[in-house]
């Protein structure tokens, strides 16, 4: 019995809600200086953290959000 499932191209609500709860998850793991550092890059940029965000700061590449807020 054959049981493959193709691959869904648009984004259900299940699956937002899954990358929510996750981009939660990685937050709540972030230290509190991670955090704030992050809000400071989303409001210089006019957008909510994102998993991009999220990722260059668990990557270890804070100089870089460190150099886009440094001119505040």
């Amino acid at each position: 019995m054959k049981t493959s499932v193709s691959p869904r191209r648009e984004s259900s609500p299940g699956t937002r809600n899954q990358l929510r709860y996750y981009n939660l998850r990685l937050t709540l793991r972030l230290s509190l200086q991670e955090r704030e550092l992050l809000n400071r890059i989303a409001e210089r940029i006019g957008k909510q953290p994102t998993n991009l965000a999220l990722h260059y700061i668990k990557s270890g590449l804070r100089a870089d959000f460190e150099r886009l807020t440094a001119n505040e």
